[in-house]
C-alpha cells in the first residue's frame, strides 16, 4: 500500500483553512493542520478524525521567521502546501499605518514567500508536490478601501506563477484560488450578503465550496494545471466596472446537484471532446455526442455503454443553425433536460502566414471555431433558460489570450471564443446557467500534430511549458468535467488554463 500523502494548511482552525483542511481528509490525505490556538485545532482534528481521516495540529506564529522555518521542519516532506493563513484590513488608505501595513504583508505574503522557500525545494527533489496559494478578488479588481488588502493578494498572484516557472519545471504545481465574497464566520453573513448580490450569480459562497475547488487542485485530475489563477467570486471579476445588485434566482446551485446530469459534447469524436465524453460516462452522466462520421459516433456510443452510461450520437455541423437546433432539441427529446453542454468542436485552419490567407480559409476556421459556438451557445441557452439552469464549457486554448506567428486566423477564432465567453456569462447568469471557458495548451491530440506540421515544431512548443511535457486529453477532460460540476458552482466568466504553465511562463 503507498504511503498516506500528506497535506500542510496553515489558518486551518476556521473558515477557507478548516473547509480546505477537511476536503483534503476527505480525499485520503493527512492533514497538518496549523494554527495558533490549540483549543481551535484540536476541533479540527477531532472533527476530521471522527470522520475516519488522519489529522494533527501544529502550533506556529507565521509572522515569526523561525516559527516558519520550524513549522517546514516538523511537516517534513509534504505532498501538499495551502499557504491560507492571513487576515484582510479595509478602509481608507490614508488610516493605514506603518505598524498596520507591515503586519498585513507579513501575514498574507512573506509567511507564504518563506514557507514556500522552505517547502518547495524539497517537493522539487522528489520530483512532484501541488502548492495552492489563497488569493483574493481584491488582487484582481480595484476595491474601494482594499488597497493594501489587494496588493498583498496581487503579490501571491504574481508569486505564483513565478514559483511556476521556477518550480514546476520539477513537477512541482503552483495555483491560486482567488475567492470572492465567501461566508467564513469571521462577519456576519447579512453583511456578506449585500457583496455577494454584486456577483454574477448574486449570492455569497460556502468555506465548503472554497475547499472543493482546494481539493481539486491538489488532486491528480488537475495535473496539468499550474502556474493558474482561478477566481472563485461568482463571476465578480468578470464585471467591470462594479455592478448594482443583480437579480437571479440563483442562490445555491449546490442544491440542484444531479447524479446523473445530461452533456451535450459537440466534437466529440476524437481528441478532447473524445476523453470529456469518456471522463463524463464514468461520472454515470447520460451523453449525446457529435460529429460527422456515422460509424465512428456509434462506436464511440458503444464504448460509452461499457461504461454503465446511457449514450446517443448525433450527425450535426455545428456551422448549420438548423443542424444544431435539432441537435439540441434532440438531446432534450431523449434525456428531458440538458445540464452540461461542451463546445468542443473546432479546427486549426489553414496554418501559415497572413500573406498566405483568403477569404476561405478565414471562413473555414471563423466557421466552425466561432459561428459554432455561437449557434451552439444559441440553442444550449434557449433549452437551459427555460429549465433555470445550466452549465457552459467552451473550449478556447492558450492562443486565446497570447499570439503566435504563423497561426493568425486561429488565434484570432480562439480569442473571439473567449469574448463570446465571458460576454454571455453576463448575459445568463440571471438565468442560473454559468458560461466558463478551458484553455488547453500543447495537448497531445492529432490537431496538435496537424498545426505543428513536424516532431521538431511539436518538440520546440514543449520548451515553453513549465512542466515539460504535453498534456493528455484526459488530463483536459478532467478539467472539464471538474468546471462543469457542483465543485465549481461559484466559478463563471472563467478562463481555466489547463496548459502546463504555458500563459503563467
Amino acid at each position: 500500500m503507498p504511503p498516506m500523502r500528506t497535506a500542510l494548511v496553515t489558518g486551518a482552525t476556521s473558515g477557507i483553512g478548516r473547509a480546505a483542511a477537511v476536503s483534503l481528509a476527505r480525499d485520503g490525505f493527512k492533514v497538518l493542520v496549523h494554527g495558533r490556538d490549540a483549543r481551535r485545532g484540536a476541533a479540527v482534528v477531532k472533527e476530521i478524525e471522527s470522520a475516519g481521516g488522519g489529522a494533527e495540529f501544529h502550533a506556529a506564529d507565521l509572522a515569526d521567521i523561525r516559527a516558519i522555518g520550524e513549522l517546514a521542519s516538523a511537516a517534513e516532506d509534504v505532498d501538499v502546501l495551502v499557504n491560507n493563513a492571513g487576515f484582510s484590513w479595509f478602509g481608507p488608505t490614508a488610516e493605514l499605518d506603518s505598524d498596520q501595513y507591515d503586519e498585513l504583508f507579513d501575514a498574507n505574503v512573506r509567511s507564504a514567500y518563506y514557507l514556500t522557500a522552505a517547502i518547495a525545494p524539497k517537493m522539487a527533489e522528489h520530483g512532484r508536490g501541488t502548492i495552492i496559494n489563497l488569493g483574493s478578488m481584491a488582487g484582481q479588481i480595484g476595491l474601494a478601501g482594499a488597497s493594501a488588502y489587494g496588493a498583498t493578494k496581487a503579490a501571491l498572484a504574481s508569486l505564483t506563477r513565478s514559483w511556476a516557472a521556477e518550480y514546476s519545471p520539477r513537477g512541482v504545481r503552483v495555483n491560486t484560488i482567488a475567492p470572492g465574497p465567501v461566508y467564513t464566520g469571521g462577519c456576519s453573513r447579512d453583511s456578506l450578503t449585500a457583496l455577494g448580490k454584486t456577483t454574477l450569480l448574486s449570492r455569497i459562497a460556502e468555506a465548503e465550496e472554497t475547499g472543493d475547488v482546494i481539493a481539486f487542485l491538489a488532486s491528480p485530475a488537475a495535473g496539468y494545471i499550474t502556474g493558474a489563477v482561478i477566481p472563485f467570486d461568482g463571476g465578480r471579476t468578470a464585471i467591470w466596472p462594479a455592478p448594482g445588485p443583480h437579480k437571479t434566482h440563483l442562490t445555491t446551485q449546490r442544491s440542484r446537484h444531479m447524479k446523473q446530469p445530461v452533456v451535450l459534447i459537440t466534437g466529440s469524436l476524437t481528441g478532447i471532446g473524445r476523453a470529456a465524453a469518456v471522463a463524463f460516462a464514468k461520472k454515470g452522466a447520460k451523453l449525446v455526442v457529435n460529429g460527422r462520421r456515422d460509424e465512428a459516433g456509434a462506436a464511440l456510443v458503444e464504448e460509452l455503454r461499457t461504461y454503465g452510461a446511457q449514450a446517443e450520437f448525433v450527425n450535426a455541423d455545428v456551422r448549420k443553425d438548423e443542424d444544431v437546433r435539432a441537435m439540441v432539441d434532440q438531446t432534450v427529446a431523449r434525456f428531458g433536460r440538458l445540464d452540461v453542454a461542451v463546445n468542443n468542436a473546432g479546427t486549426e485552419g489553414q496554418v501559415g502566414p497572413i500573406v498566405d490567407q483568403t477569404a476561405e480559409t478565414f471562413a473555414a476556421t471563423f466557421d466552425t471555431n466561432v459561428l459554432g459556438v455561437v449557434l451552439s451557445m444559441k440553442h444550449e441557452v434557449r433549452v437551459m433558460q427555460e429549465q433555470g439552469s445550466g452549465s457552459i464549457i467552451n473550449i478556447s486554448s492558450t492562443y486565446g489570450h497570447e499570439g503566435a506567428a504563423g497561426a493568425s486566423v486561429y488565434v484570432g477564432s480562439k480569442h473571439a471564443v473567449e469574448g463570446i465567453t465571458k460576454s454571455v456569462a453576463l448575459e445568463v447568469a440571471k438565468a442560473g446557467i454559468r458560461v466558463n471557458g478551458v484553455a488547453p495548451g500543447p495537448t497531445d491530440t492529432g490537431m496538435l500534430t496537424r498545426f505543428t506540421g513536424t516532431s521538431e515544431n511539436k518538440a520546440a512548443l514543449v520548451t515553453q511549458v513549465p512542466l515539460d511535457r504535453l498534456g493528455l486529453s484526459e488530463e483536459l477532460a478532467d478539467a472539464i468535467v471538474f468546471i462543469a460540476s457542483d465543485e465549481a458552482s461559484y466559478i463563471t466568466g472563467h478562463i481555466l488554463n489547463v496548459d502546463g504553465g504555458h500563459s503563467a511562463n
